[in-house]
């Protein structure tokens, strides 16, 4: 029990010292406190001689505590700081299954409501067709069939352009991104031509970047007047561009 709480102590000054400034004065203080040893140990004049020969026991003593305990604490230190990375990997982890899931959900919501729609559409048919009333067959295919053909053909359009995006993490923020602006009544303009195997920075940051341009973009595009929004996503002279517009 003993040693299990001395760890606990030992761990919540190591998190303390990382989430401080102390975090890179320990590093300072390791480097300088190895450099003091060096000095002690092979004394350059004759003062440094005399303090070697006066205090030599003493001070070798201490330098090898303070060094002993100040890589403790950068060990531990270390290691809190890849459990927090592994944290926040895992909770952008979570975060995008649980954005899967309401896309998910959503599509559910239009399938249902599609299906509710075409019922309609079947109806009306059915009166112009029992009738053999042409003009009003005609009527409800320009009116009411094509534009749906039209909106079923440009979503499959650009679920075709996302699966180009080979970066799992990357295309499901795309996606969820998307049918957050199409059930704001955006029009999204999706232009990536070819595939994307990579992105010139951690996946981390790069999803940070886009997420926050592509949710200024909708939030400007919900107030403009043609309510769209334009995003290009390529490769080109050796260099990588994401493009948001609207």
């Amino acid at each position: 029990i003993g040693i299990f709480v001395a760890r606990k102590r030992i761990q919540k000054i190591a998190q303390y010292i990382v989430g401080s400034p102390l975090y890179y004065v320990t590093y300072i203080l390791l480097i300088a406190g190895f450099i003091i040893e060096l000095i002690l140990t092979q004394p350059s004049s004759a003062l440094l001689a005399q303090l070697n020969q006066q205090y030599s026991e003493v001070s070798y003593i201490s330098a090898i505590i303070i060094f002993l305990l100040l890589l403790i604490i950068v060990l531990i230190s270390s290691h809190l700081s890849k459990e927090k990375l592994r944290e926040e990997h895992e909770k952008r982890l979570d975060k995008e299954l649980l954005d899967y899931v309401e896309k998910l959900e959503d599509m559910h919501d239009e399938l249902a409501s599609f299906r509710h729609d075409y019922m309609n559409i079947l109806l009306s048919l059915e009166e112009g067709i029992r009738t053999k009333n042409v003009k009003e067959i005609e009527q409800v295919y320009y009116d009411v069939i094509a534009p749906t053909l039209k909106t079923i053909n440009d979503h499959e359009l650009d679920i075709a352009k996302l699966s180009r995006v080979h970066i799992p993490e990357v295309r499901s923020v795309l996606r969820a991104k998307v049918s957050t602006a199409q059930h704001q009544q955006i029009k999204v303009l999706l232009d990536i031509p070819e595939n994307i195997e990579s992105v010139s920075m951690t996946v981390i940051s790069f999803i940070r970047i886009i997420s926050v341009l592509v949710d200024n973009a909708i939030e400007e595009a919900v107030h403009s007047e043609e309510k769209i929004l334009q995003i290009a996503f390529f490769e080109m002279d050796s260099r990588q561009y994401f493009i948001v517009r609207n």
